[in-house]
């Protein structure tokens, strides 16, 4: 031997191990001096390693017991609340479609500022939101002059009369609409499409105006030829029908406006109501022009009117029953 800590010796009996063994600091057979143990065999090795890699993977992954555990009290637990889930579906979809119909709102009032450009909405005033609903008020206006400076000529030849109507002067069904009866007439008449024409021409722009007006004026004296045989002039068969068309789209897009549309609708149709309600009382007006006029709007509206839908990518879009754009 040497003086030396390291020396080669024969294993001890009993060891299956071949060959020269070290001999550490450790004083153990068959392992380095920084185990510090006692010496294990190559089985012994091997069980060892084992027992790590098992320990390593439960400490990854569960064991199958456990899991088996999770399912079952998430089960018990699904079945114990199952009450609670349509309540908390129902409380999702409230929110989920109160959020979605405050975002159509407010995408359709900006929709509607853009179409203002910041007009003034006075008669005249150049406003191009309601250049349209002027026009109409220059064409009962002079219309009426027509007829004081012809001296009724105008009123005899343009007038709703149903005789010349059945002769083929189907051009009384529209001309008539810039005839008045007198000056109050035209006042009234002036100023009801100054209301609800600018109304109109902000939401469905100056074409629909104009081609709204025509629809429920033509409408409103068809109705007149059918149910009175009287003659007949005015323009409030086609404000009837703006009216009618503005009712219209409140009504569509009700669950975007909200409460608004809600209010304006319930003012719209109590004014409608008075005036059919006034109407009934006074024989020199024409009720039937008024009620086919109503009709014809809310017929143009439904059809060509506004109809503000989503499309696939959630965007607010204009998609009317018939587009004329």
């Amino acid at each position: 031997k040497s003086g030396s800590s390291w020396c080669f010796e024969p294993p001890p009996t009993g060891h299956a191990t071949s060959g020269p063994m070290m001999r550490g600091g450790g004083g153990g057979w068959g392992l380095p001096p920084s185990f510090g143990g006692k010496g294990r065999s190559p089985e012994e090795r091997a069980s060892r390693d084992s027992r790590r890699r098992r320990e390593h993977h439960h400490h990854r992954f569960p064991s199958k017991r456990f899991l088996w555990g999770t399912k079952t009290v998430g089960a018990m637990m699904a079945k114990r609340s199952t009450a609670l889930f349509p309540l908390a579906a129902r409380a999702t979809a409230t929110v989920a479609s109160m959020s979605v119909a405050g975002e159509q709102r407010r995408q359709l009032r900006r929709y509607e500022r853009r179409s203002e450009r910041k007009g003034t909405n006075e008669p005249f005033s150049n406003d191009p939101t309601r250049r349209a609903t002027d026009v109409l008020l220059l064409s009962l206006l002079s219309g009426y002059c027509l007829q004081l400076l012809t001296r009724q000529k105008a009123t005899a030849a343009f007038a709703k009369v149903n005789s010349d109507v059945a002769n083929g002067q189907y051009y009384r069904l529209l001309t008539s609409a810039f005839l008045h009866g007198g000056l109050l007439h035209l006042f009234v008449n002036a100023y009801s499409l100054d209301a609800i024409g600018s109304t109109v021409e902000r939401i469905f722009g100056r074409k629909h105006v104009y081609a709204a007006f025509a629809a429920s004026a033509v409408c409103g004296n068809v109705m007149s030829y059918r149910m009175s045989q009287y003659p007949a002039v005015g323009a409030s068969g086609a404000i009837f029908g703006l009216a009618g068309a503005f009712g219209v789209y409140l009504y569509r897009h009700k669950k975007v406006l909200g409460v608004g549309a809600e209010e304006q609708l319930n003012t719209l149709g109590t004014s409608l109501a008075i005036n059919a309600l006034y109407g009934a009382t006074s024989a020199r007006i024409d009720n039937w022009a008024h009620f086919g006029g109503l009709a014809g709007g809310c017929a143009y509206a439904y059809l060509f009117g506004p109809n503000f839908k989503r499309d696939n990518l959630g965007r607010m879009k204009n998609k009317p029953i018939i587009d004329l754009r």
